[in-house]
């Protein structure tokens, strides 16, 4: 686990150069964006190789900051191997040597061609992999880098002439999560890619036509293309998609772009037309039918209580190889206790004790800590419960920080409590386990039986839709969401922070109908959708959930696994039909069968409760000062460029906020978004 960050800068034949192409400066602003992710170790690479049409020089830098998980003695990156072979295997690793940067420069030490890589994140089936590869002739120096492995994969299955798979076929066969950035310079390329499920980022832009930057944190790469000369600026569509959602696809910043999940770019510079990017592959997930068709002849068995539990059980052991201390996240849900369980169970066998640890919430609704001891009681782990309250005392301060980490105006207030649980299990572990996936697979929500309701427009919503919505009244807020969901973009519209009416009041650029003209753009063909699982694994899962896991456990350098996002568990369910998932019980009723395997079917059989903090009360009662942050973000603009005004109308934030204080009804969660929108505009300006 760690942090990457890439620079490619072509300079055509004859331009002149009065300064180091690839300025240092600019790599020192990608390695400080970078620095809170990496402890362990830090490392730059230089390179640079005619152009293959000789029009000019490609010029490729690479940035590393290491949590040293697997082999850290080997692992080192930069990792950089010498092309062709010599006789004895030389891996030239760019690691801090005694307190300095060891920068390797491939043309200073003379050899012909390299191949290199930086690498986020964790193979897990690294060991396969070397096996398959030392078999085709492949030489290895360190002892269980997965790293290593990584690089050799590339430089087997991308770069070899005449070899018979495609540049997708090293993504499609890691089970891992990663995003990495592959340079070869025989072949004048970089290559970029990122996992299935897009547990690891990767953003990237083009501040000009011959220059190409990626980073791990979208702030690296909006902080360096400012010095390159590129102004950020917000883009008013993105910036309203991510303030009605909390997150979205399309970047907020004009220009910034992320690399979607299970993709391949491929970057080459020269024919006369710069630096040109690409998507060279995008992995799918086989048989993919929405959920439509069912599960595939031959993988019914899989779908058995049985079948998953033997590939839960495959997943979590290879999820629990590490050189560090190891344990898990414990909610006390389904998810997290089937994790927990077998994690135990295989940690058992080798003589060892998981350490287990959950947050209590200050309120009861919300707090789920005392079923989580219930569970780590049964299972004999070693559990710590943490109190949300004590973290909470900083959280204006820490939405301020993560916020500029991450240089996106991430919306989803349980950012907070995953922080302050992340880092209060810093102090004991480097990696933990999470139940991330469980409900996106296995059919946990709501949800989704409103999208079956909303897609067939059947029964009662159906008339519903033509209802006014106060007739419903407080009790039935779960049913008006529906329907004004129904009203607007269905199952789109119920993701939603805001609705689109209430988005529509908030507002300060266009009108009603230029908004809801971007919003059917934006939701193109994801409305009507009778089995929601898919889209959710395509897009909330990676936009929101594992953007908000990465975000807070990275800023304290804490590496988090979530073993239900295992590709064949993945593929298996996601084939299958959402009443097959259910398997007759309701919500998540298949996982639940493999729970009762495993924990008292007390423990399992009760309501959700989700892990969420009462933002709303908070705000109110300036609880780790968020009311007075609330009051600042909603004030009368000062002198100079005002991002946030571009967006959001203050007047109507502000009088949403004093209709909260009052009492007049809960308006927390859009209160926290547009607080958050402020707080990173604010950062935007001062890059």
């Amino acid at each position: 686990m760690c942090g990457i960050a890439v620079i490619l800068k072509f300079t055509p034949t004859g331009a002149r150069q009065n300064q180091e192409v690839i300025a240092e400066a600019w790599l020192d602003a990608l390695d400080a964006a970078i620095v809170h992710r990496g402890p362990n170790g830090r490392g730059r690479y230089r390179d640079a190789v005619m152009a293959a049409d000789g029009s000019g020089t490609v010029h490729v830098a690479m940035v590393h900051r290491r949590l040293a998980v697997i082999d850290p003695a080997g692992g080192c990156q930069p990792m950089v191997r010498a092309l062709p072979e010599p006789r004895a295997i030389e891996l030239a690793h760019a690691a801090l040597v005694s307190g300095d940067d060891a920068v390797y420069h491939g043309l200073e030490h003379g050899d012909k061609h390299h191949e290199s890589i930086v690498f986020n994140g964790c193979v897990y089936n690294h060991r396969e992999l070397r096996a398959a590869l030392v078999a085709s002739g492949r030489e290895f120096s360190s002892d269980h880098s997965d790293t290593e492995a990584l690089l050799h994969a590339c430089g087997d299955w991308m770069t070899r002439p005449g070899k018979p798979r495609d540049a997708g076929t090293v993504i499609d066969q890691l089970d891992g999560m990663f995003a990495f950035a592959f340079w070869s310079s025989k072949a004048g390329t970089l290559k970029l890619g990122r996992d299935l499920a897009g547990e690891k980022p990767l953003y990237w832009m083009q501040p000009d036509a011959n220059t190409f930057v990626a980073c791990s944190c979208a702030a690296g790469v909006v902080q360096a293309a400012k010095l390159m000369g590129h102004r950020p600026r917000v883009d008013v569509t993105g910036a309203t998609m991510w303030l009605k959602h909390g997150y979205w696809q399309l970047m907020p910043v004009e220009g910034l772009r992320e690399i979607e999940p299970g993709a391949l770019l491929r970057v080459v510079a020269g024919g006369g037309v710069g630096v040109t990017v690409t998507q060279a592959a995008k992995l799918r997930i086989p048989g993919r039918g929405g959920g439509q068709t069912g599960v595939q002849a031959g993988a019914t068995e899989r779908l058995k209580p049985e079948g998953v539990l033997e590939m839960l059980q495959r997943a979590v052991c290879t999820r629990l190889e590490a050189d560090v201390p190891i344990g898990c996240f414990l909610s006390g849900g389904v998810d997290s206790s089937v994790v927990a369980a077998l994690a135990q169970e295989a940690m058992r066998a080798s003589g060892r004790v998981l350490d287990t640890f959950t947050m209590s919430m200050p309120d009861a609704a919300l707090d789920e800590s005392e079923f989580a001891e219930k569970v780590a009681t049964h299972l004999g782990t070693r559990h710590r419960t943490l109190d949300c309250g004590n973290g909470a005392q900083t959280a204006a301060a820490d939405i301020g920080r993560l916020i500029g980490q991450l240089g996106l105006p991430f919306g989803d207030s349980s950012l907070l409590p995953t922080h302050w649980l992340a880092a209060a299990a810093r102090e004991h572990v480097t990696v933990a386990l999470g139940g991330d996936g469980g409900d996106e697979l296995f059919g946990g929500y709501k949800r989704y039986t409103a999208a079956r309701l909303m897609s067939s427009r059947a029964g009662l919503l159906a008339a519903a839709r033509f209802v006014p919505s106060g007739l419903f009244g407080f009790a039935s807020a779960g049913l008006e969401r529906v329907v004004v969901a129904s009203r607007n973009f269905g199952y789109q519209d119920i993701l939603t922070i805001h609705t689109t009416p209430q988005l529509e009041r908030v507002l300060s650029w266009g009108d009603g109908v230029g908004l809801r003209q971007l919003l059917a753009e934006q939701y193109e063909g994801r409305t009507d959708l009778p089995d929601a699982r898919q889209d959710d694994f395509d897009n909330y899962m990676p936009q929101d959930l594992m953007r908000k896991v990465d975000t807070a456990a990275m800023a304290v350098a804490l590496e988090v696994r979530s073993p239900l996002l295992e590709r064949d568990t993945a593929f298996a369910a996601l084939r299958a039909t959402l009443a097959q998932v259910e398997a007759g019980q309701g919500r998540k009723g298949l996982l639940r069968q493999v729970a009762k395997r495993l924990i008292p079917a007390e423990l399992v059989d009760r309501p959700k409760q989700g892990f969420a903090i009462p933002i709303g009360r908070w705000i109110t009662e300036n609880f780790g000062g968020l009311r007075e942050l609330a009051e600042a973000a909603f004030a009368p603009a000062g002198g100079g460029e005002d991002f946030f005004g571009g967006v959001v109308n203050r007047e109507a934030a502000r009088a949403m906020l004093e209709r909260h204080v009052a009492g007049e009804g809960d308006y927390g969660q859009r209160l926290y978004s547009l607080m958050v929108l402020w707080v990173w505009c604010g950062w935007l300006e001062r890059v």
